[in-house]
């Protein structure tokens, strides 16, 4: 009889690394494809109304870590095009304030193109 405490803990790890396998099996099935479409519609509405920098931003992270997945793969096909040329390749563009910053005060402008304590910058995103 071996009371190892290594051995039941393994015993444990196997039943959480299944119950983690089955959550993350009935997130795709569940969940996946609808967040999928949500994000899509954020971006989409970017095109026609505000949509503020944290939520698009958020909206970019979502659909970028989705298009490995296959499935999601599938639901953004239609909408690549218009996500990069439409709303991305716009985003990368000097806005006006930007201009006057860097006529301004270059150093202060690339300093914030390379900010990474900002997790909110879109262009980083982009």
């Amino acid at each position: 009889m071996d009371s190892s405490p290594f051995r039941s803990g393994n015993k444990k790890q196997s039943a959480n690394k299944k119950s983690v396998d089955d959550y993350l099996v009935e997130f795709d099935k569940l969940y996946a494809g609808q967040l999928c479409e949500a994000n899509l519609n954020i971006l989409l509405r970017k095109k026609e109304q505000f949509v503020g920098t944290k939520c698009l931003n958020s909206a970019l992270r979502f659909v970028a870590s989705g298009i490995k997945n296959v499935k999601m793969r599938k639901l953004c096909a239609p909408h690549i095009q218009t996500i990069l040329f439409e709303l991305t390749l716009p985003l990368m563009l000097i806005s006006e304030q930007e201009f006057n910053l860097w006529n301004e005060n270059p150093i202060e402008y690339v300093r914030m193109q390379v900010d990474f304590s900002n997790p909110w910058n879109v262009k980083r995103t982009n």
